[in-house]
């Protein structure tokens, strides 16, 4: 739910002019186009975006009531089959907060003939997940060299606290232009992201503002490993700024959005209320606890496995007493619910509003709600964080997409006498690296049977590694859980069979607090072969696949990852009797980055040996979440040192 902020766009609303005057209502394509010839450039692409027009037209009506309307125009070049494949359905963009106006479709295919799609070609298809139904056109008559052109008008309810405008995808485009159209009363403030030019106003136009912007050619950004993608697209932000007619202060702040949660979230709480409090309390046995952290946890846990978390807007979900009553609360009432038991209990409990890093990132420099999506809780005295609703989370470890982000952080004060809230953007630091470790023991004795040898398998796991296996125990068959269990040895390689496992740990109370634990043992014949009179032992695949980074072509985005992380590996096996091993030295390896004299991300292997047994001892960890693109090389080493340990086989020969 966000705050409603368009009340005051219809106070003191000067008439500009009627709704017949709207651009938009009278937009069309060209009448007569033309098979596309391509460049050099683009002859070699896959798909190109010729065209792409998006306006935002925002006028008066004659009731002096706002209206807006949104134009979407394309022309796509497609020249591939994968191409023609992924538009041979245009869909429709509709919306509940959209009315579609006119809606045009054409296929102008290589030998210029023109194929308009008539309404009857609209369609529908439902989304099985969702539940969704959508409406698109079946494009005609497409082959390679075919133009696909369409625009939609629609009239649509502005959001005025900030909206997002993507305009970079995985292919090129070629005259892109943005235009957002208001009356002179509205002024608009923008923003453009990752490379994008800004928006600039007409001053030519007095009685209304018109802002602008033009690409000529707007390069493909396509996808690289670790990296985050959909936030890097070049896009632009808009916002209404101020109504003049109303004054000169801004519109949309962070300060204003805070004061609106503190209202609705430290409500007074009736003596009747409070009663229902002390019970929630009292069921999940909080008086047991002494320490904060443990009636954090433990209040969390009972909450999370006790009440229905509602993605519906509930009214009776939003209210303690209801919520109380029927365990059930959508997301405003949850956080009324742990606020109030967590003042009841004299905790500190600070409410954060941020968004997903993966989708965009928080922009302190731009106060809009757009940024103000997810709800968190910070604990100041443990330096933790709290995810509201998500029963796969738990204390400390938040989605990893809030991660290195910025929040809004509410923190209540008294001034003379009066309680309100103060706010401020901060940054959610990421966990260190040794907060999120898999760590690894395998044992081997080849001198049982050299060819197909059993395997002691020891794994602990915390932090991420362990999160979908420790919580999501709670929600399993006995079969189900089987699979986990010979999942958690598998990741080494399919190719064995488990003749033992046993996990420690399990439940959604250890998540956090306890190492998620495996213990195993296995036989496989995929880590030795016959060489002649040699043996090959491929030691490496015993820590399990690794990726590699291959660098076909320059790096664009920077290294960006989930989270910090570490992996200890210790591997120990016998020289079967009447074998030697002579390059063992493989086993050693050393590949770092270092600043001022610290490492910050190392792959290092190395081995002892005592008398016919070998211990080899692996240590990989990554303590910067982001890197920038001039120290791809050095990240790329690292990761593919792993995965050239995973290449080495030793050479078991005869003496």
């Amino acid at each position: 739910m966000k705050v409603l902020t368009t009340l005051f766009l219809f106070l003191c609303a000067a008439h500009v002019f009627a709704a017949d005057d709207f651009i938009l209502l009278d937009y069309d394509w060209e009448s007569s186009p033309t098979a596309y010839v391509p460049n050099d450039k683009e002859k070699d692409q896959s798909m190109v975006v010729l065209m792409e027009k998006r306006m935002y037209e925002m006028h008066y009506n004659a009731k002096n009531q706002l209206e807006a309307y949104m134009l979407i125009h394309k022309i796509l070049w497609v020249n591939s089959d994968d191409a023609i494949d992924a538009n041979n359905k245009i869909y429709l963009p509709y919306s509940q907060a959209s009315d579609m106006i006119k809606q045009k479709v054409r296929v102008i295919n290589s030998q210029g003939k023109v194929i308009n799609m008539s309404n009857s070609s609209i369609k529908e298809s439902k989304d099985d997940e969702s539940e969704k139904t959508y409406k698109y056109f079946a494009t005609e008559g497409v082959d390679k060299g075919s133009k696909i052109e369409y625009y939609f008008v629609l009239k649509y309810y502005p959001d005025f606290s900030g909206s997002r405008i993507t305009l970079q995808s995985s292919n090129m485009k070629e005259n892109v232009d943005v235009t957002i159209i208001t009356p002179s009363n509205l002024v608009m403030k923008c923003k453009s992201y990752n490379g994008l030019p800004e928006m600039e106003l007409d001053s030519s136009e007095t009685e209304m503002n018109v802002l602008h912007l033009h690409v000529d050619t707007m390069a493909a950004l396509e996808d690289e490993p670790f990296s985050n993608s959909d936030a890097n697209l070049q896009y632009v932000l808009y916002k209404l700024s101020k109504n003049t007619y109303a004054g000169s202060n801004e519109v949309v702040t962070f300060s204003k959005y805070a004061q609106s949660i503190y209202e609705v979230t430290y409500i007074d709480i009736s003596s009747s209320v409070k009663k229902k409090l002390q019970k929630v309390l009292k069921d999940a046995d909080i008086e047991s606890y002494k320490d904060t952290e443990s009636k954090v946890r433990n209040l969390e846990e009972y909450i999370k496995t006790a009440f229905r978390i509602s993605d519906q807007k509930v009214n009776a979900a939003e209210d303690l007493s209801s919520v109380c009553d029927n365990k059930v609360a959508d997301e405003y009432g949850l956080l009324r619910l742990y606020i109030a038991l967590f003042n009841l209990l004299d905790i500190d409990a600070q409410v954060v509003i941020t968004n997903n890093r993966y989708d965009m990132y928080f922009d302190p420099e731009f106060e809009s709600f757009i940024f103000l999506e997810d709800m968190l809780l910070y604990f100041p005295d443990l330096d933790k964080y709290m995810v509201l609703g998500d029963v796969f989370s738990r204390l400390g470890y938040i989605n990893t997409g809030y991660l290195n982000n910025y929040g809004l952080f509410l923190k209540q004060v008294e001034i003379g006498g009066v309680k309100t809230a103060i706010s401020q953007v901060k940054k959610i630091e990421p966990l260190p690296y040794d907060k999120v470790e898999d760590n690894m023991r395998v044992e081997v004795d080849l001198n049982k049977n050299i060819s197909s040898p059993e395997y002691t398998f020891h794994r602990e796991q915390t932090g991420y590694y362990a999160q979908s296996t420790q919580v999501i125990y709670d929600y399993v068959d006995a079969d189900t859980k089987k699979k986990i269990d010979e999942g958690q040895v598998k990741d080494v390689t399919e190719n064995m069979t488990v003749e033992h496992v046993d996990l420690t740990n399990t439940g959604s109370k250890f998540f956090g607090v306890k190492p998620l634990i495996t213990n195993a043992r296995f036989t496989s014949t995929e880590f030795v072969e016959k060489a002649g009179d040699n043996y090959l032992f491929n030691v490496g695949l015993l820590i399990g696949p690794q990726a590699e980074i291959y660098n076909e072509k320059p790096r664009v985005m920077e290294i960006e990852n989930g989270f910090n992380r570490g992996y200890h590996r210790v591997i120990i096996f016998t020289i079967p009797d009447g074998y030697v091993c002579d390059n063992l030295n493989d086993l050693n390896i050393d590949v770092y980055q270092e600043r001022e004299g610290e490492r910050t991300m190392a792959f290092t292997s190395s081995y002892t040996v005592n008398g016919n047994t070998v211990e080899v001892t692996v240590d990989e960890y990554y303590k910067l979440l982001t890197l920038p693109v001039s120290e791809f090389e050095e990240y790329r080493s690292v990761i593919n040192a792993s995965a050239n340990f995973n290449k080495i086989s030793l050479v078991l020969q005869p003496k």
